[in-house]
């Protein structure tokens, strides 16, 4: 007992609180770290709402609720880009001060390649795609080419969003494979994304063209769906 005493009694030593505190340069990259992410997640999450958006009134006229909407949603993912560059860099500039050698990682450059590929288009969205989204407009009735266009440019940014928080927490392919096979897997998958939407899309325009049993499911579908979007915007105008 006076041993326990006495180990009470004595100072605490520098070595044993330096254990317990977390260096600064340590809290400033987690920080970087949630901001980033946190971008990225906001993002998703706003796209992959649009883009449901999107679909359920492909064959119907969009109101005037969801044109701003999906305007509104085009602001959130713009900030949110920002976000990811500035922090993105950050955390790059702070990893080649702690170590030059973490410029050498290749999914680093993957990542790169990822965030130029969403603001180019996200830069061609805004230049030729965004001016048809109107209120009163059908985008199936747009032309073949325009409709290849929209899908092709949200298909990127939907999958390019996905596969930069996939790498984001991808820890293994840390320095362990080279950048052709990493620029192959997003390929991949934006290949395989595309091929899905165009698919979707394409059987969405063939049903608002008939008068079927499955296309009038899809309405019905669409008609509960508009009516919970509004409730839900007059609630949160309410809040």
């Amino acid at each position: 007992m006076r041993d326990l005493v006495k180990s009470w009694d004595r100072p605490v030593q520098f070595d044993t609180l330096k254990r317990f505190t977390m260096p600064v340069n340590d809290i400033l990259k987690m920080m970087l770290v949630f901001v980033h992410f946190f971008a990225s997640a906001v993002a998703v999450a706003t796209i992959l709402r649009t883009d449901f958006l999107i679909l359920s009134y492909y064959t119907s006229p969009l109101t005037r609720k969801a044109v701003d909407r999906i305007h509104g949603a085009k602001s959130v993912v713009s900030a949110s880009l920002i976000v990811l560059w500035v922090s993105g860099l950050a955390i790059c500039l702070q990893g080649y001060l702690s170590d030059p050698a973490y410029l050498l990682n290749q999914k680093l450059w993957l990542k790169v390649m990822v965030v130029l590929t969403l603001t180019l288009n996200g830069w061609f969205l805004h230049r030729f795609a965004f001016h048809g989204i109107q209120r009163g407009a059908r985008l199936c009735e747009a032309m073949p080419h325009q409709r290849a266009v929209l899908v092709l440019m949200a298909t990127i940014s939907s999958s390019s969003w996905i596969f930069a928080c996939f790498l984001g927490i991808a820890r293994a392919l840390n320095n362990k494979h080279n950048f052709t096979g990493l620029v192959s897997l997003y390929l991949l998958m934006l290949g395989v994304s595309l091929v899905s939407a165009l698919v979707l899309t394409h059987l969405l325009t063939r049903m608002a063209g008939s008068g079927s049993r499955d296309a009038q499911r899809w309405q019905a579908r669409v008609k509960a769906f508009k009516h919970r979007l509004d409730a839900g915007q007059e609630s949160e105008l309410q809040v």
